[in-house]
């Protein structure tokens, strides 16, 4: 730093080293991406009827409802629930389609995951649903 025995030109940080510039060719590169549906954020609320969901889980951290932060799922939904969000997978009209897709998210590691139930937007207990 302030020693003088450098000259001012000669200082190593401030030295430009000058090369002569070589033109490349370059090679164009164009990934087509289709985009993926994304996954409906849709609010539980906004069904009628009776609705069957898998339950993957329930996390303080609000995620992108994408496949990538889903092992691949798509179909997934978010509910808030007080200071929580309920992570839900696919939504099926009937019990049995609800236990395919249980079977598919216990596939994808989802192994604590269950049926729950909905009926016009207001869970309600699996029993109740499939009377």
């Amino acid at each position: 730093y302030g020693s003088g025995s450098i000259a001012e030109d000669e200082r190593p940080s401030q030295k430009v080293e000058t090369r002569p510039a070589t033109r490349q060719p370059v090679k164009e590169v164009v990934e087509v991406k289709t985009p993926e549906p994304k996954a409906a954020e849709v609010s539980v609320a906004s069904t009628k009827g009776v609705v069957f969901k898998i339950q993957l889980a329930v996390s303080g951290t609000k995620l992108e409802t994408a496949p990538y932060n889903f092992n691949g799922l798509n179909a997934i939904s978010m509910e808030p629930v007080n200071n929580l969000y309920r992570y839900m997978y696919g939504a099926a009209s009937t019990y049995d389609e609800a236990k395919n897709l249980l079977a598919q998210a216990k596939e994808k590691g989802y192994s604590t995951a269950f049926v729950i139930a909905f009926r016009d937007g207001q869970k309600i207990t699996v029993q109740e649903a499939m009377k």
